[in-house]
């Protein structure tokens, strides 16, 4: 697996844990390119509203490969990076097919020679089509991640991925893992190994863990000490336990077999990608089986590749799998010579990590040796755990996809500022609130919420009201000048009396000017107008947190459609 992989899932995992995203949106008429130093200050300034994304708005991404008339793709090979066309997504069905061959006689090369004339549209396994080409089902996109997918990329998933559904908030959940609320404080941290994994002791000497089984318990550490020490641990999961000595091992299920239960016991909705995910991935070959053989034949001729016996089957050798079958494809021309033209699977087997075969010298008649023949052989043995078990792997996925889409009836009710239109949004990791803990980390992953980024203030009014999209200055009680900042929505649900007020949005003042305005002088289009009280301000700690991406695009108007969606949708590369 590539690291960018990793990453990617990694990146999916964390959302509402580790790390909490934010969307920062607004204007800004700053001449700012996109993930320039200035954006990333901009952002603080000119945003109108921001967004945590829920963890139900990001997932893994690869390119868009329509399945279309004509188009050539390129057989999966176990033995090289693929890229280019070596799958195929079918937006009929939803479905995402593995090129495995594109010629009935598993010739490499012909390869490239023969376009897709067949859609595929099988649920699970390999099938051979009329034009040649073989397809393994991989994964169904479901209508749940169809928003995700565009002309250019389209959602991908992984058993690496799925967690069960936990609507409490990390608060909540460490409340959880130290319930009863006598192992709050003293007791066991236990830690069991997650996997099989060979690891080194004091002495240098190599260990085997044993999935499941106790590695080392710690008395010293508090139950909150154990869970936000290890959890999520990639190695290990930890169990805390009061005055009773742990276990010596604990039942770990890996999320197949949990899908696989939930769907025994109709635990799991058929609209859950994970679903056909387990279906695929269930009803085909066994881990470790022999996906597809190939052959080139490109520099050898007839007479280099005649032998004496139609057909003949190689000898499968493994020091771990079993049960393959493969044997040679032939022709017999008029004259009655046998004449090598292909190679096939008879029988897939399974639990096979290295192979090797054998063919019958005495078998050849041609110039070509046995070992020249065997050289030519290519075998593609199954991914580790199943080529359907990590769809990401295999299809190489490196980039992650936010895609978040809030309507104008909530912003209206949210008491935020509306702008009149967006043309810049920021993804940011991890910025803080109230300058005590990260922003987020009180609500669940799944929740998207709206945050304010900017102050709201009423005013005493003249005979007008104040215009909104406006500049102004402000003028503090000490004849301190701030620098220029905007005036966003302006409302008159605010009554101060004995003079009417009206309610300003304002941004582009450092967040901790905002405090103390009071009594201060407005001054927009000349006229001037006294804040009567500031009514809220951003609770963000201003720059804090990680700038991920930040996109500078074309002014979008949301002033005048109510119905009006804002769809915003980033992609980010790892």
């Amino acid at each position: 697996m590539s690291t960018k992989t990793q990453n990617v899932k990694n990146f999916i995992n964390q959302i509402g844990k580790e790390n909490q995203l934010f969307l920062f949106v607004g204007s800004s008429d700053t001449d700012s390119e996109s993930n320039s130093p200035k954006t990333q200050i901009d952002l603080w300034k000119e945003s109108d509203f921001s967004i945590k994304v829920g963890k139900d708005n990001i997932v893994g991404v690869v390119p868009n490969v329509k399945w279309a008339r004509k188009r050539t793709y390129t057989p999966w090979s176990a033995n090289k990076l693929n890229q280019g066309n070596y799958y195929a997504y079918n937006d009929t069905n939803g479905y995402v097919y593995l090129c495995i061959s594109d010629n009935r006689e598993n010739r490499i090369d012909l390869q490239g020679k023969n376009v897709s004339n067949n859609l595929p549209s099988h649920t699970s396994g390999d099938v051979t089509y009329d034009d040649g080409y073989t397809w393994k089902a991989l994964f169904k996109i479901t209508p749940s991640m169809e928003k995700f997918v565009n002309e250019q990329w389209i959602p991908v998933v992984s058993f690496d991925n799925y967690e069960p559904i936990d609507m409490d908030s990390p608060f909540a959940q460490i409340q959880n893992y130290c319930y009863p609320s006598t192992t709050k404080d003293g007791g066991k941290c236990a830690l069991y190994f997650k996997d099989n994994v060979t690891y080194f002791d004091g002495n240098g000497a190599s260990v085997l863990g044993v999935k499941g089984n106790l590695y080392k318990t710690f008395d010293s550490l508090l139950c909150h000490e154990c869970y936000t020490t290890f959890n999520e641990n990639e190695t290990f999961i930890s169990r805390f336990y009061g005055s009773e000595t742990p276990p010596a091992s604990i039942d770990i299920k890996d999320p197949y077999d949990t899908i696989g239960e939930m769907i025994s016991r109709n635990e799991i909705p058929t609209s859950s990608p994970y679903y056909y995910l387990y279906t695929a991935n269930a009803q085909s070959p066994d881990e470790g089986h022999v996906v597809s053989v190939k052959i080139n034949l490109q520099d050898y001729t007839a007479e280099d590749l005649q032998i004496d016996t139609e057909n003949p089957e190689l000898e499968v050798l493994s020091n771990s799998g079993s049960g393959a079958r493969i044997r040679l494809k032939t022709y017999k021309t008029q004259l009655g010579t046998i004449h090598v033209n292909g190679i096939e699977v008879l029988s897939k087997g399974s639990g096979y990590k290295d192979i090797q075969l054998e063919l019958n010298s005495a078998d050849i008649i041609g110039t070509t040796t046995k070992d020249q023949l065997l050289s030519l052989i290519e075998i593609n043995l199954d991914e580790i755990d199943g080529l359907g078990f990590d769809p990401m792997k295999v299809l190489n996925a490196e980039h992650a996809m936010v895609d978040v889409r809030i309507d104008k009836p909530t912003l209206n009710n949210s008491n935020l500022s509306i702008p009149s239109s967006i043309n810049f949004y920021t993804l940011m990791q991890n910025p803080r609130y109230n300058s005590d803990y990260i922003a987020g980390t009180n609500e669940n992953k799944y929740t998207s919420t709206l945050y304010r980024t900017t102050a709201k203030v009423s005013v005493y009014t003249p005979v007008t009201n104040p215009s909104p999209d406006k500049t102004a200055r402000i003028t503090k009680s000490d004849g301190t000048v701030l620098r220029d900042l905007k005036v966003g929505k302006v409302t008159g649900s605010s009554v101060y009396s004995p003079t009417a007020a009206a309610q300003l949005e304002l941004k582009g003042l450092e967040y901790s000017q905002f405090n103390n305005l009071s009594n201060s002088t407005i001054t927009i289009d000349g006229t001037s107008f006294t804040i009567k009280a500031v009514e809220n301000v951003p609770q963000f700690n201003q720059y804090s947190g990680k700038v991920l991406s930040s996109k500078k695009t074309t002014s979008l108007d949301i002033s005048d459609v109510e119905t009006a969606i804002i769809r915003i949708n980033m992609v980010k590369g790892m």
